[in-house]
């Protein structure tokens, strides 16, 4: 059988965490699961959880123990049985972990064969925000058209809604709207051929990245909330998230597959455009420009810039792109809310929102913001 003549360009990306990143899988893992490094130690583990229910189906340990007490190194329940039989895969734990840990920990989405990996369909999101953001950051009459359309669909004035969120209204909000998730679909597709199968992203495969080979890390975080000039936890009484994160510094890489001759095919009247990878660069760095005047500025009116760093600052004509991936990077990283909302997002900040996920300090200060990191497309073919 003659070969199809695919015309196929293949790229090599590498992502770089400059912030504690989680990508989780929407489980929890009760705290039994996890065992504390022994003393002046990192490095402690996650236990499979078939050795966890066979010891609270012995009465070895309570209910209540097992969703809310971690392990000890040297607990004489674990005696003899820190084994690979039973040890699932290694994880640290960060200072405030160690200590406050008393509740159930999100873990990071892993593959069969329990290793941390960054998905495609994540970053792939990523990149589909991106560009509509870029196009509507660079198409007023776009911008216009969609936010026209937006407001005729019910709830109505959903962007206005959004920059006034309040307790009634929150609900409404984050509620799964189709109507509008078409609205934004349409943007890669011809208004004649509206089928999935037509978006111009079909051209586009974007690979599971890399196992991770460096252990995760357990970090402790918490909702802070801007209020009467102060930054402080949404609820001082409410115990903090833990959850299984990339330590900042962790590169990983994965593959990105344009099929040439279906993008051409494809884009012919989709209102994104893609020609290569400087695109999506563009659009990546589009968006950069708007995050980090808007997270830049919130942490300098609430005197929390200490955990501003400048590497998370998109520089001008660089090979690469800052990026926001995973839980936590909220409205302003992972949505079209703040080019909606702002006539000029480059220099305005929007009222909302004035909560943010913040990886915390031992004694409850704020340490890292999540989700940001630095994207390097390089072509291969």
């Amino acid at each position: 059988m003659k070969r199809l003549p695919w015309n196929i360009k293949k790229y090599k990306a590498k992502f770089v965490a400059l912030s504690p990143i989680h990508i989780g899988t929407g489980e929890v893992l009760p705290a039994c699961r996890y065992v504390l490094p022994p003393k002046g130690k990192d490095q402690g583990w996650c236990l499979k959880e078939s050795f966890t229910a066979r010891l609270l189906a012995e009465g070895r340990v309570s209910i209540k123990d097992y969703m809310e007490q971690p392990f000890f190194y040297d607990s004489h329940i674990l005696k003899g049985h820190l084994d690979k039989t039973n040890l699932l895969y290694p994880v640290s734990f960060t200072k405030a972990a160690r200590e406050k840990l008393k509740k159930e920990v999100r873990p990071f989405i892993r593959d069969g064969f329990g290793r941390p990996y960054l998905p495609g369909s994540s970053i792939k999101g990523m990149l589909r925000t991106a560009l509509v953001f870029s196009l509507l950051m660079n198409d007023g009459q776009e911008k216009k058209n969609l936010l026209n359309e937006l407001n005729r669909l019910r709830p109505g004035r959903i962007i206005e809604k959004m920059n006034n969120v309040n307790k009634k209204n929150i609900k409404e909000i984050r509620s799964k709207n189709n109507d509008r998730v078409s609205l934004v679909e349409g943007l890669f597709r011809s208004l004649e051929k509206p089928d999935p199968k037509n978006d111009i992203l079909r051209a586009v495969k974007v690979s599971d990245s890399d196992p991770i080979e460096t252990p995760l890390v357990v970090a402790a975080v918490n909702i802070f909330t801007s209020k009467d000039g102060e930054f402080k936890p949404l609820s001082s009484g409410t115990p903090p998230i833990f959850c299984e994160v990339v330590e900042p510094g962790t590169a990983v890489y994965f593959d990105i597959a344009v099929d040439e001759d279906l993008m051409k095919e494809l884009r012919e009247d989709a209102k994104v455009q893609i020609r290569n990878h400087y695109d999506f660069l563009t659009a990546l760095q589009d968006h950069a420009r708007v995050m980090v005047h808007i997270e830049k500025n919130f942490l300098e009116r609430n005197g929390v810039n200490g955990i501003w760093y400048k590497e998370y600052e998109q520089a001008e004509n660089a090979d690469s792109a800052i990026v926001r991936l995973g839980w936590g990077s909220g409205w302003t990283g992972s949505s079209l809310f703040p080019i909606l909302v702002c006539d000029n997002p480059e220099e305005e900040t929007p009222k909302r929102p004035l909560s943010r996920k913040i990886v915390i300090s031992s004694k409850g200060e704020p340490r890292a913001m999540l989700g940001w990191g630095k994207l390097y497309i390089e072509e291969i073919s």
